[in-house]
């Protein structure tokens, strides 16, 4: 089985077409600890697709020709922020390639800093700025077959430095997440679970790469 390097879109491409599924509401709430339980949430689905898409834009990918029986490297790259900023992403993984099921299972480990991250918030005219050196990472399992598909497991613990108009504080993130999708290219869905700073979340998230 071979190993070649995934060709898929930007960080920013994945990022900027997450769409968000389950409970997200329609109406602001009182603030919490300065943010909207909205926003809290988006807070934390933005760095959770953030870490997993940096992680899926970096790992290889199984191919039927190869004999490499392990893998391990360790990248380091910045992408624009949705709105402006930055965000990098040291991606390391390691892992055994199966010679029967032609399939390579990783350890996949993300750290990213935000620079002045703006992102869009879930209603009109409302954005975020992220900010922190670290401010998330992750930890996870990944399980890559021939052709793409994967599935996975994790956990992301974040703190970040938010603003947003004359708001401003400090996130909190423990998320604990599953996911899987039919190929790299293709609609991945994840399931999170923990807390988005002080607000329980238990919810999916949906994506569709550019």
């Amino acid at each position: 089985m071979r190993l070649r390097p995934l060709k898929v879109p930007s960080l920013l491409a994945l990022s900027a077409t997450v769409a968000l599924g389950g409970c997200a509401s329609t109406e602001y709430t009182e603030p919490v600890t300065g943010l909207t339980v909205d926003e809290a949430i988006y807070v934390g689905q933005t760095l959770l697709r953030q870490s997993i898409a940096a992680g899926l834009i970096v790992v290889p990918q199984p191919d039927s020709a190869s004999t490499t029986a392990s893998v391990a490297d360790e990248v380091t790259f910045t992408a624009d922020c949705p709105a402006s900023g930055t965000v990098q992403s040291t991606v390391a993984y390691e892992g055994q390639l199966n010679q029967d099921s032609e399939a390579i299972d990783l350890q996949v480990a993300v750290r990213q800093s935000h620079d002045q991250c703006r992102v869009e918030g879930v209603f009109a005219g409302t954005s975020i700025t992220l900010s922190g050196d670290p401010s998330a990472q992750s930890e996870g399992l990944l399980s890559v077959v021939a052709g793409g598909a994967y599935e996975t497991s994790g956990t992301l613990l974040a703190q970040v430095q938010w603003l947003s108009g004359a708001r401003e504080g400090t996130c909190v993130i423990e998320l604990n997440y599953t996911g899987s999708g039919a190929g790299f290219d293709q609609i991945g869905v994840f399931n999170l679970q923990g807390i988005a700073c002080g607000i329980p979340v238990a919810r999916a998230v949906t994506y569709q790469p550019a």
